[in-house]
């Protein structure tokens, strides 16, 4: 199947406030996002929302990445767009993330883009939670 692109959408929930409001924190964590991906940052974008949350948005190489962040109620929200190429579950980026932001849990989906295609083939969820230890 040739996909056009990825589209990975990352929920994280349950992340310290203090940490989901830290905008050149989260713009860092983005940062290496798109390092781990291979992809290199054309332009950068960060808000800082009043009374609280954080935007970023990341225009890559051949992609693009966002976050937007919810202090109040513990959750962030990562889409990562991939042109041209399938997203490889051996990235972990979820549970990268889970982990930066300091989060208990995530939910992340993966859909093909452009393939013609729709049902479960086009879409892949997978979920995970931090354990006691700090594993997932």
């Amino acid at each position: 199947m040739n996909a056009k692109g990825t589209l990975l959408v990352i929920d994280l929930y349950d992340a310290p406030a203090g940490v989901l409001n830290d905008a050149p924190f989260i713009e860092g964590v983005a940062r290496e996002v798109a390092g781990r991906v291979g992809a290199q940052v054309l332009e950068a974008s960060c808000h800082t929302l009043e009374p609280q949350g954080v935007i970023v948005v990341l225009t890559l190489s051949q992609s693009h990445l966002s976050v937007h962040t919810w202090p109040e109620d513990g959750y962030a929200a990562v889409d990562l767009f991939f042109c041209g190429r399938e997203f490889h579950e051996e990235l972990s980026l979820a549970k990268m993330l889970c982990e930066r932001l300091r989060a208990a849990r995530y939910e992340e989906k993966v859909l093909l883009r452009g393939t013609r295609l729709s049902g479960p083939s086009a879409v892949v969820s997978r979920h995970g939670s931090v354990t006691s230890n700090g594993t997932y």
